[in-house]
């Protein structure tokens, strides 16, 4: 199967005659104009490395290379920053953020090429080691596992907040929407939302043990829009209602 490569770009012409390059040499390319358009790609298109200039509007490429080593379902594609920056702080910077290779315009394309190759050759020996581990220890995580330590995570910080949107949890995991909806599904039976409405239960019944807050102060914090609505699914849930474990301070 031939690798692809995005090439982000605000230079058309620059993006073209990369990508021109590199499918002679029998990759698959796709374009984009800057970060943004780069993080709607890798949420529908699966991406074997990333090439990137540093300067661009809307989104440049450190910015772009921060999001993605940021998360642990993106960090381990191979980046390349190009750039005409020879400032020796610039590069340290990109390379403290987890750029994997750094080439100053202009270059030659037989050496952005060799580049390319050798970052895909020693990702895919990275993958097989990953790979033999898994069967030998139980210490390494599986790619949905991470998935599901970092969906865990998310719905930590925001279980709270009723009006979150199904759109701002794809962005933050670099997925479509109904690919991020598909992907929960398949492992856990569930949709997203489901997960989260349980986790506000779970953290409400927390709350209402501690017998510390209100039933309408424990709904708020909860992200329940009001104590009726909470009181009502916390019974369809639990079984029975809040007050019988709560006593009024």
């Amino acid at each position: 199967m031939k690798s692809t490569i995005l090439i982000v770009e605000d230079d058309p012409i620059i993006r073209s005659n990369i990508c021109d390059m590199l499918a002679l040499e029998g990759y698959e390319t796709l374009q984009a104009a800057d970060g943004e358009e780069a993080l709607l790609l890798l949420r529908s298109k699966k991406i074997n490395l990333i090439i990137s200039d540093w300067m661009m509007p809307k989104m440049d490429g450190l910015n772009l290379l921060y999001k993605l080593k940021s998360s642990k379902l993106t960090r381990s594609i191979p980046f390349i920053m190009l750039t005409a920056k020879s400032i020796l702080e610039d590069k340290i910077n990109a390379l403290e953020l987890g750029a994997d290779d750094f080439l100053l315009k202009p270059f030659l394309a037989k050496e952005l090429y060799l580049r390319c190759k050798n970052k895909l050759l020693l990702q895919k020996s990275k993958l097989s080691k990953d790979l033999l581990s898994e069967y030998s220890t139980e210490e390494l995580q599986t790619k949905d596992e991470f998935f599901l330590l970092e969906l865990k995570t998310f719905i930590s910080h925001h279980y709270s907040n009723e009006n979150l949107k199904l759109s701002q949890i794809a962005e933050h995991f670099i997925m479509g929407t109904s690919n991020l909806q598909k992907y929960v599904k398949k492992l856990t039976g569930k949709s997203i939302f489901e997960i989260i409405f349980e986790q506000r239960l779970l953290k409400a019944h927390e709350l209402v043990l501690q017998k510390k807050l209100s039933l309408s102060e424990i709904a708020s914090i909860n992200g329940f829009k009001n104590s009726y609505y909470f009181t009502r699914k916390y019974k369809a849930y639990f079984g029975k209602l809040p007050s019988k474990s709560f006593i009024n301070k």
